[in-house]
């Protein structure tokens, strides 16, 4: 046969049928697999500098080796990371991305000393960096301060008249903080006391004299000094106040429950069904919100400052917090209040999110986007009208659904919900008597641990009372927050 038919038959089957019979050979050739999630999930995703996809997730097959992953979006600033893959393999990567903070103008120009206060570490800044960055700007506040600048006008004093000590001849002055700086001082309204003199100056300029600060070097609020009153250098070290912390809690009463899905779909991991016994115990109504977790943060007790991604913060429940952040956040709540503060046990979370219910809801067989937050866009398995088309895209505030039969808000979506557990596979081995089962059957560790609840992004079969999902202890994103449970006293 001649060379030149021999050619044209090897290619009549790429003639005939198309170019399809050819991709099998091109996937093939691309013989590593890398899963490129991104929050927002809209940002535009390169691969060693090339542009791959615009959104996520993005599946791109490429050559074994070093690759550069990045992405990037308007108003965020880009994430970065390395990946290293081998022949045949298969790797997922998250890039979160964090909000693009517009460099501080000087003071003089804008007026807002809190800037230099409480200074944010840019995401490509070492701590060394940042820590050379902070002291400088306190240094510039105490420099302008010192000088006078309006500017840095930090609060107001106030001559408590009534409070004259007749052996020491001093008065006492009320100091207030502006809003900006309550967060950062050790004291809101600390009494410091005046010479006669002194005193005199603030009595006759009237009530909220203007004062100014001085800042120690880890930027807290070390002296006051009242304007153009000589001699005032008030030392502030007085009792420190803070405001009383207020957590709703529901009794959740004592019983026993078939743990695990009990309808036609379930995942292999909601099995087997156990009988579990639960003793009472409280359970926070809502979910720990930005207000909470700011508090905290206020109060030097949380390091995180977790990003709301323009939501808005107040009574939406907190995101972007890992585990080992919640235990932080517990710590300081156990001890401002004295009470045993824990995160629950997954049962305890399945026991009160059932709520003396045996279906995939506590509202029943189905659940509707008038219920829930979640995302009703999503196909709907059992068919039951949970499919609403409605998908607000966001949390929504605590308690804006119906509470659950036993007076708890928000147990299906809005934000997944860290619980005490580590992740196992099945439930063999589970303990049955509703405490956190802390080890592993698969891991030397508990790496892993248990998340429930759904989220605003998800379906609503992924809000059931007994989907289980999980996530390494130090992850955080945008889907999951928590909330709180208590051990009653014996």
């Amino acid at each position: 046969m001649p060379r030149t038919l021999r050619c044209l038959c090897a290619l009549l089957p790429y003639l005939a049928f198309g170019w399809p019979l050819m991709l099998p050979r091109l996937a093939l050739a691309a013989d590593a697999v890398v899963t490129v999630k991104t929050d927002p999930r809209d940002a535009e995703i390169l691969i060693d500098g090339n542009r791959q996809a615009n959104g996520s997730p993005a599946v791109l097959h490429v050559s074994p080796g070093q690759h550069k992953l990045e992405a990037r979006k308007p108003g965020y600033k880009p994430a970065r990371e390395t990946v290293f893959v081998g022949d045949g393999a298969m790797v997922v990567k998250e890039l979160q991305l964090a909000r693009d903070i517009p460099v501080p103008v000087p003071i003089a120009e804008q007026d807002r000393p809190e800037t230099y206060l409480n200074p944010k570490r840019d995401a490509f800044e070492t701590e060394p960096e940042f820590a050379a960055r902070r002291q400088a700007l306190i240094k510039t506040f105490n420099t302008r301060s010192a000088a006078r600048d309006p500017a840095f006008t930090a609060g107001t004093a106030t001559l408590v008249k009534d409070g004259y000590d007749i052996q020491t001849g001093k008065f006492p002055v009320e100091l207030k903080l502006k809003d900006w700086s309550r967060g950062l001082a050790d004291v809101t309204e600390p009494q410091v006391r005046l010479e006669r003199d002194a005193a005199r100056t603030l009595y006759q300029g009237g009530p909220n004299y203007p004062v100014f600060f001085e800042l120690a070097p880890d930027g807290k609020l070390k002296a006051a000094r009242l304007d153009d009153v000589p001699g005032t250098r008030l030392t502030l070290a007085p009792t420190v106040k803070t405001a009383a912390v207020k957590v709703d809690m529901v009794r959740i009463r004592a019983g026993n429950f078939l743990m695990g899905c009990q309808e036609d779909l379930c995942d292999p991991w909601e099995k087997p069904v156990h009988r579990v016994q639960i003793a009472a115990f409280d359970l926070g109504k809502y979910e720990v919100t930005f207000a909470d977790w700011d508090a905290c943060t206020a109060d030097g007790g949380c390091k995180k400052i977790p990003e709301d991604r323009g939501w808005g913060r107040g009574n939406r429940p907190v995101f972007n917090i890992s585990q080992n952040d919640v235990q932080e956040y517990l710590i300081w709540l156990a001890r401002k209040t004295g009470q045993p503060y824990r995160l629950p046990s997954e049962a305890e979370w399945e026991y009160a999110a059932r709520a003396g219910t045996s279906t995939r809801f506590s509202t029943g067989k189905c659940i509707s986007t008038e219920q829930a937050n979640y995302d009703g866009t999503w196909s709907d398995p059992s068919n039951c009208g949970a499919n609403t088309g409605v998908n607000l895209g966001h949390t929504q505030p605590v308690g804006s659904y119906p509470a659950n039969p036993f007076g708890l808000y928000d147990m299906h979506g809005n934000v997944c919900e860290w619980v005490e557990d580590c992740w196992n596979e099945t439930y063999n081995g589970a303990p049955g008597d509703g405490s956190a089962w802390l080890t592993n059957r698969s891991y030397l560790g508990c790496e892993r641990q248990v998340l429930r609840g759904g989220a605003w992004s998800g379906p609503a079969w992924a809000n059931g009372s007994s989907i289980r999902g999980s996530s390494e202890h130090l992850t955080w994103d945008s889907l999951c927050g928590f909330r709180v449970a208590r051990t009653l006293a014996p």
